[in-house]
């Protein structure tokens, strides 16, 4: 996910469902889709690819406005911007606040936000642009039904497994014990100046990221928080000889390094309970790409293209207690609470690097001004994620992780793995 081309790190967290509620479609006047093997440096070293937000500047939408919204299901909602251009320099201040009950009986949201950027022309060849952005926003997590409730009564949530005959049946989290939710705030702040000159273009950015994240999953994870930050750099070179739409030549370098704090703890009836886990993480991501777009045939472009990317996931186990606690409920009678139990600690500590390269080829067609149709073949490569490798595990729909069995507090059991 990069806003105005400048990548916001998710070495540490990865929930594309969530990434796309910090980012919100309010206030921007673009987004681009850039996915691997297509012709543009954006999202080569991301499976999926990624999503380019646009913000509108104090040159596009001078003035000053103001919108109220409401809805249905509780919703209700404010956005408001303000831009100028005086010379060489031009402003724009944003802020979007808006709240939810949801359609789902636990489903509310909340969300405030403000962003701004001033842009500075040093001369007809060089710009510099800085922006800044804070978002704040909380949201319960419904979670899934099943296929005979959600008939019955698509509004309820799941209150989990239910015990018929000694056989449990229904499967899924207690939410209405659990409380599923996510609160998370996000401080963005950088620069980035584009000098031209002829065919040439040099862009150099920088940007600042901190985030403050709490997800309270179910019992069977427990309460994650994290909180950190991370430094991005990229540089990129284009040559576009001529008024072709894609340059000749682009070349982009990205660093991303990063660090943060991580605590678990057990959910305790939707509250958070015990501490059974800490962490400190570090992650380093290099990405370079160089690709080619030469015209083929009036209309044709061929696009062969090469990624690479280089990365580090450490992780320093910072837990120093001997056990590692659990908590379990009695499945027959899931807001009962049985005896707490203990599991001994296993470090979680790893250091870890990968690398990989990305080749592409594309072939596009342009009709007109406003279509494309095109063809890509592509490797692709992407680095984990701290989620990716670090979980926890045997935790059942009602015991907290390390407690594969509810009914035995004693049972040895691991709450966390590392992947390789």
């Amino acid at each position: 996910m990069d806003f105005d081309g400048t990548a916001v790190p998710c070495a540490f967290v990865r929930d594309t469902r969530n990434e796309i509620v910090v980012a919100d479609s309010v206030g921007i006047v673009a987004v681009d889709c850039c996915q691997p093997g297509l012709p543009r440096a954006i999202g080569q070293s991301v499976l999926g690819g990624a999503l380019n937000f646009v913000s509108p500047t104090g040159s596009t939408q001078p003035g000053a406005q103001v919108t109220v919204s409401g809805g249905s299901f509780g919703q209700i909602g404010s956005t408001g911007q303000a831009g100028f251009k005086k010379d060489n320099v031009d402003g724009l201040i944003q802020f979007d606040a808006s709240r939810r009950d949801g359609f789902r009986d636990y489903n509310s949201f909340e969300r405030v936000s403000i962003s701004g950027n001033v842009g500075v022309k040093h001369s007809d060849n060089v710009t510099t642009r800085f922006f800044a952005g804070y978002t704040d926003l909380g949201f319960d997590v419904a979670g899934p039904l099943t296929k005979s409730a959600m008939y019955a009564d698509p509004r309820q949530v799941h209150g989990g497994p239910s015990v018929v005959g000694g056989v449990a049946i229904n499967p899924g989290p207690n939410v209405l014990r659990d409380k599923p939710r996510r609160e998370a705030s996000q401080f963005l702040v950088g620069s980035r100046t584009t000098a031209i000159f002829d065919a040439h273009l040099v862009d150099v950015a920088v940007g600042y990221t901190h985030t403050d994240d709490m997800f309270r999953f179910p019992i069977s994870s427990g309460v994650r928080t994290t909180e950190g930050g991370d430094l991005t750099g990229v540089v990129r070179y284009a040559y576009s000889p001529g008024a072709a739409v894609l340059p000749l030549l682009e070349t982009t370098a990205q660093f991303s390094a990063g660090s943060a704090d991580r605590e678990n703890y057990i959910n305790q009836a939707g509250s958070t309970g015990a501490k059974f886990g800490q962490s400190e993480l570090d992650a380093t991501t290099l990405a370079l790409y160089s690709g080619l777009n030469i015209p083929i045939w009036p209309a044709f472009t061929l696009s062969p293209a090469i990624s690479y990317a280089h990365a580090t996931r450490d992780n320093d186990d910072t837990y120093r207690l001997a056990t590692r606690p659990t908590i379990a409920y009695n499945p027959a009678n899931p807001t009962m609470l049985l005896p707490n139990g203990a599991v001994p600690t296993q470090s979680t500590s790893y250091s870890r690097a990968y690398e990989g390269w990305s080749p592409s080829l594309a072939l596009s067609y342009r009709p007109d001004n406003i279509s494309t149709v095109f063809a890509a073949v592509s490797g692709s490569f992407e680095p984990p994620t701290h989620d990716d490798l670090l979980a926890t595990v045997n935790g059942p729909p009602n015991s907290s992780p390390g407690r594969p069995m509810p009914g035995n507090p004693l049972l040895a059991a691991a709450a966390f793995r590392t992947m390789s």
